[in-house]
């Protein structure tokens, strides 16, 4: 089954093996097979979006990694990474998609020194539901 969401995006979900593809103006951006997450093709009750570091050396000196382009979410467009018109497939209706809003939103934030997130409700850039999230890594006010 393949949709199109919008904007050159579309997802498809092999209804035979159960694997998921996410495609961008016929670009393959992402592949979801049913092995991995078996529960996928029923849908899901949480999303998560974000970013996402790995620290070999616990509880030692923070990673130097970066999480999305190293800059704060208060820096703002044009410099921190962001998602935009996030949008939700509706369980019931396959064919409704549904945007999150701020009440539906956790921001989780494990290490606030060194990473952030923050929605964003800026209507003028018709962005839909949107956050920006980053930050540098290890720096001064992340050891």
């Amino acid at each position: 089954m393949r949709q199109a969401i919008g904007g050159g995006v579309e997802e498809e979900l092999d209804r035979g093996t159960k694997d998921w593809w996410l495609r961008l103006q016929g670009v393959l951006l992402g592949y979801w097979p049913s092995r991995i997450v078996p529960q996928l093709h029923d849908g899901a009750q949480i999303h998560k979006f974000g970013g996402d570091i790995l620290n070999r050396k616990p509880p030692g000196q923070h990673t130097g990694t970066q999480m999305g382009s190293g800059h704060f979410a208060h820096e703002g467009f044009k410099k921190s990474a962001y998602f935009r018109n996030i949008l939700i497939l509706d369980s019931e209706d396959p064919w409704k998609y549904t945007s999150p809003t701020r009440g539906d939103t956790d921001i989780i934030i494990t290490h606030p020194h060194c990473y952030d997130a923050e929605v964003a409700d800026n209507i003028e850039l018709q962005w839909g539901f949107y956050f920006f999230y980053g930050g540098p890594g290890r720096s001064a006010s992340c050891p």
